[in-house]
């Protein structure tokens, strides 16, 4: 079982926020090969910015599969310096070994894993 995290930058805005989960979300899906039956749960954060919607919304809107899968979302701890407009997402899937995890990080929040470059 592994838990693959990853980040994105969006605008306070409905489209944004729904494009760049997607984008997100497709990506931690892609680059890990990942069956979505075999996810567990999908965990997002956002910073304290982004109020206008919840992104998980549009993951169990696009991927029907996830139906039973379980959905949290949170605000971000709200840390001087750190960076805004950000959506968080940690998949826990049960197919993927841990040490081959690949994290993403796109559209601005590289920053905050400059070792996985």
């Amino acid at each position: 079982m592994a838990w693959i995290r990853g980040a994105i930058c969006a605008e306070n805005n409905v489209d944004s926020v729904k494009k760049q989960t997607l984008k997100l979300f497709d990506e931690i899906v892609c680059k890990n090969c990942l069956n979505l039956c075999d996810v567990e749960a999908v965990l997002f954060t956002v910073t304290k910015d982004i109020d206008v919607c919840y992104p998980a919304k549009f993951v169990r809107e696009c991927h029907l599969e996830l139906s039973n899968t379980a959905f949290m979302c949170a605000q971000e701890m709200d840390v001087v310096g750190s960076l805004q407009k950000c959506i968080r997402i940690c998949v826990v899937a049960k197919s993927v070994d841990q040490q081959r995890a690949y994290h993403c990080y796109l559209d601005g929040a590289e920053s905050l894993r400059p070792d996985l470059k």
